[in-house]
């Protein structure tokens, strides 16, 4: 009688039908067992928003962590846009827009060995996320760390962080480089002035090693006691944050010349937010 048990093995003993399925068995447990093997990440990454809802031109602040969850030692080479890579898109990510955040030249993450149960965590800031309304997501991935000299192949996700933009704009940018306008900086710093303002220009200015720009504006102000003066703001590009600028002594210090009005007056620029010093 034909053995039907394995149609592959048709002149088998009943034994040895038995011990090819265990065999098979046995096959399918250990492939199983390697997939999730493979499954399971020596990494665990989360991201964090500062806020669930902005409105358009809003700055986005992501907070990114992670987590050393294997039983051995990794090392992170470096948190920054090198290794990580960031999307967005809609609830569902079918479709997705790589997203580049500001960053420092200034500041180069240095290697960090993370024991397990440890941790790393850094901030990153988003200019054009917020570019229209909607209902929107944010993702980050992960991929560069190694353990006892081996990379580790794995590209280690985050879930999605869902975000709302409302239709109130609360800053215009630049399309292309997700600066605050010029006409938006003019008219940041203007609120800022305790008087009538007969004039205001803004200049984009470098600011030195960094790879970062700012807006310098000098305003012409007539104050409520009737004295007219100048002064100068920094609007910050990336998050429309204003400061007032300090004149300086260019024999003591590395200047930053501001021509306006036919005058030179020298300013210190402070740093931009502090979310791209971490």
């Amino acid at each position: 009688m034909m053995n039907r048990c394995c149609p592959a093995a048709a002149s088998a003993t009943p034994g040895g039908c038995l011990a090819f399925g265990a065999m098979l068995v046995c096959l399918v447990l250990q492939g199983c067992a390697s997939m999730d093997t493979a499954r399971e990440a020596p990494l665990e990454l989360s991201v964090t928003l500062n806020h669930p809802q902005y409105h358009i031109g809003d700055p986005v602040v992501a907070t990114v962590r992670l987590s050393n969850v294997s039983p051995h030692t990794v090392i992170v080479p470096r948190l920054d846009e090198a290794t990580l890579e960031f999307m967005t898109g809609g609830r569902g990510m079918k479709t997705r827009v790589h997203r580049t955040p500001v960053v420092s030249d200034q500041v180069v993450p240095e290697p960090r060995e993370l024991g397990r149960g440890t941790a790393t965590s850094r901030r990153f800031l988003f200019t054009r996320a917020t570019a229209r309304h909607g209902e929107f997501a944010l993702m980050a991935a992960f991929k560069g760390a190694f353990s006892d000299g081996d990379v580790l192949p794995d590209t280690i996700y985050a879930q999605p962080v869902p975000f709302t933009v409302t239709q109130e704009v609360a800053l215009k940018r630049d399309p292309a480089n997700g600066h605050v306008l010029k006409s938006q900086a003019l008219e940041l710093a203007r609120r800022t002035a305790k008087g009538e303002v007969h004039d205001a220009q803004a200049i984009l200015v470098h600011l030195e090693n960094s790879g970062l720009v700012t807006w310098v504006v000098t305003l012409r102000v007539t104050q409520p006691d009737g004295k007219e003066r100048r002064y100068a703001v920094q609007v910050d590009p990336y998050v429309g944050r204003v400061r007032r600028l300090e004149l300086v002594d260019p024999e003591r210090e590395q200047p930053r010349l501001q021509q306006a009005n036919g005058r030179t007056r020298v300013y210190r620029a402070g740093p931009v937010d502090d979310v791209l010093a971490k």
